[in-house]
């Protein structure tokens, strides 16, 4: 009996690493070693970013069980709250970085990666996607369809594998990059639909705080474009946050009680974040 409960478990964490891993070996294979340094450089960028709603994801899950269990109202606050939470992180980390690309590589790097700043621009475009797929792929796991969410990383797979035939031989990093992307989007949309067969959530919510701190961010990100040429980076990025909860608050995306919410689900733990994301 476990072990049939494991198995998925098992598959989806198999074809993830295939996922994140193939193209760079297709890369390698269709367009030349040369191409894969540039894109490793992006990937590795976004990627190192995945261990923020790792860690959130990490008290979802035995929040989302319990709740499947006790209450759907509670496992509906609670995933609205994870998913509005990530919006507000990753959308500003996302454009921010987006904005910063050339910033950030040639400093680190230096000028010999300058065209990983297009690669990475594509790639970090897809952060909030890869930000929300934690808590719809831990819902879905927590609520007994482990199976459905391992089929969507598998059919999230082969649409990447063929993408990269397809884009590679023809745009070589950058096809790469752009498969990426549409791979993260597409994972999301596959478990969107199942989730609300688990529970009925607020999709005008999310879509109303989506676009609300998309906008936000988005004007954060040209705050960034007008400054960084003129001001050091470790100035533009602090003052850039400034500027995006300001924006937040104007456009009423988020109150005080959702910044307490969301400073006590990133520093406490399990039962505690449980109680923070179920009151919202």
């Amino acid at each position: 009996m476990i072990l049939a409960i494991a198995v998925p478990f098992a598959l989806y964490g198999i074809f993830y690493k295939i996922s994140i891993s193939i193209d760079t070996v297709m890369l390698g294979v269709l367009a030349g070693d040369r191409f894969v340094g540039w894109y490793s450089v992006a990937t590795k960028i976004t990627l190192a970013l995945t261990f923020l709603p790792g860690a959130f994801a990490t008290s979802l899950f035995p929040a989302f069980s319990h709740y499947f269990v006790t209450s759907k109202e509670n496992l509906k606050k609670t995933f609205e709250n994870a998913m509005f939470y990530l919006m507000v992180v990753g959308f500003p980390l996302s454009i921010g970085i987006f904005a910063l690309a050339d910033k950030i590589i040639l400093k680190v790097w230096g000028p010999v990666f300058e065209a990983s700043i297009l690669a990475t621009q594509i790639i970090i475009s897809g952060l909030i996607f890869i930000f929300l797929n934690f808590p719809v792929g831990n819902l879905l796991n927590a609520c007994n369809r482990q199976v459905i969410n391992t089929v969507n990383m598998a059919i999230t797979m082969v649409f990447n594998v063929a993408l990269n035939l397809i884009l590679i031989p023809r745009y070589d990093y950058v096809g790469a990059s752009i498969s990426f992307l549409l791979s993260s989007i597409l994972l999301v949309l596959l478990g969107l639909p199942w989730v609300s067969k688990v529970v009925s959530y607020s999709k005008k919510f999310l879509l109303q705080k989506f676009f609300i701190t998309l906008v936000s961010a988005g004007l954060m990100g040209t705050f960034i474009y007008m400054v960084k040429q003129k001001l050091n980076v470790l100035i533009v990025i602090p003052a850039a946050m400034v500027v995006y909860f300001i924006l937040l608050f104007i456009l009423r995306g988020i109150k005080k009680k959702d910044i307490r919410g969301l400073a006590k689900s990133i520093l406490r733990r399990n039962g505690d974040i449980q109680q923070e994301l179920q009151k919202g």
